[in-house]
Order: C-alpha cells, then sequence, then structure tokens
C-alpha cells in the first residue's frame, strides 16, 4: 500500500498553493504513485517539472554514522534528485526524521517575539 497510515487514514499525499508532497512506503511504490500524478497532470494539460522535483527517504534508522539509502526515482526518464532534508512551507524536515533543530529555531522565534511585545503586555493602560 502506498502512502503511510496516520489515525487510521491512508496519506499518500500533502497538497498546497504551488506543489505537492507524494508519500509511500516503499520506493517501488512511491515510483508508482509518482506515475500516476505524471500521467493525471498531463492529461489535464500540466507538466511535472523533474529538476524541480526532489525525493527524501525519511526514517529514524538514519544516522550521520550511516549512509542515506538511495532511492532512485524518475519522472519521464530524468532521474529525481534525492535530498537529506526537505523544506515545506517552512518546515525543514530531516532525514532522520528528529525536529529539534526545527522546534528549538521555533522556540527561538517565539521568544523573540514574545520579548519584544513585553512593553505591551506590561502596560497598564491597554484595555
Amino acid at each position: 500500500m502506498a502512502g503511510v497510515e496516520v489515525g487510521g487514514r491512508n496519506i499518500t499525499n500533502l497538497r498546497y498553493a504551488e506543489g505537492a508532497v507524494l508519500i509511500a512506503n516503499s520506493q517501488e511504490n512511491l515510483q508508482a504513485l509518482l506515475s500516476v500524478v505524471t500521467y493525471e497532470s498531463e492529461s489535464m494539460g500540466l507538466q511535472l517539472n523533474a529538476r524541480r522535483t526532489e525525493c527524501m527517504v525519511v526514517g529514524l534508522y538514519v544516522s550521520k554514522k550511516q549512509a542515506n539509502p538511495q532511492c532512485v526515482i524518475q519522472c519521464k526518464n530524468t532521474k529525481i534528485k534525492q535530498v537529506e532534508n526537505f523544506k515545506c512551507l517552512g518546515f525543514t524536515m530531516p532525514s532522520n526524521a528528529i525536529c529539534d533543530q526545527e522546534i528549538k529555531k521555533r522556540i527561538a522565534v517565539s521568544k523573540e517575539v514574545f520579548t519584544k511585545m513585553g512593553t505591551i503586555f506590561k502596560n497598564r493602560d491597554i484595555h
């Protein structure tokens, strides 16, 4: 089965304004999913840009000591670039699925904004 199960539902893709993220539980399923998306897109007059398309293997088994598992995916005879980090809607997902750096970054940004708003929070004249 392509995709991953989240809350009892099989998720195969995440779509947003200018793109999509395809999700599969194996290289073969990802290739099949990409082929379907490519075919259906072309039937509607749309083209996938293989040069801007990326793939990533995600899993807790990926470590700095170990080479990332290779994922060889093609779109219309063009090999898709494999990446170790994927940025989507401002969130960076590392291939090892450990998001400590992203969490620390977001906490730092929140702390900075909260600090800047300190005078507003302490102002007793605001009702």
